[in-house]
């Protein structure tokens, strides 16, 4: 019994890398390598994702990656249950992307406005000046669908 039971813990293992296996290919130390190997891959790109969210002012490179930066924790997390992690757990990290979503939007914002200032200030004209800030507002409305309503607001209140 504890052998079946064993092989099918091995085989749901093995199906985070090979979901159309459903036969036991891989040795518990050949998943070990694997799991640890991807893993290391898997921590960086959540790192250059993490990164990238709290420096640019693109919203499709912000948004892009913070979808990028959920599903590289969200696998990370499955690898939880069969190697140990040093430092944060992904799971923890995970929950912890989800909840400040909202302030790392705002973060971007913020960013995003200054940069407008910035590229603004530089400009002669008013109607060039405005445009700046015109650009910034159409390139957000893009991702309205992933911000919350808090994050709207505060982007109208910029506008205004």
């Amino acid at each position: 019994m504890f052998l079946f039971r064993n092989r099918s813990k091995l085989l749901e293992w093995q199906k985070l890398f090979y979901p159309e296996l459903n036969k036991l290919k891989l040795s518990k130390q050949q998943l070990l390598a694997l799991t640890e190997q991807q893993a290391l891959q898997q921590e960086k790109i959540a790192n250059d994702c993490v990164n990238l969210i709290n420096s640019t002012v693109k919203p499709d490179v912000f948004f892009s990656r913070y979808d990028l930066l959920i599903e590289k924790l969200e696998l990370l997390s499955k690898y939880e249950n069969y190697i140990k992690f040093n430092g944060t757990l992904p799971s923890y990290s995970l929950q912890i992307a989800k909840s400040q979503k909202e302030a790392s939007v705002r973060s971007l914002i913020d960013r995003a406005w200054l940069k407008a200032d910035e590229k603004a200030s530089k400009l002669k004209t008013e109607k060039g000046k405005s445009n700046q800030y015109i650009k910034l507002f159409e390139e957000f409305e893009k991702y309205t669908n992933y911000m919350t309503q808090n994050n709207i607001n505060y982007l109208n209140v910029k506008r205004h």
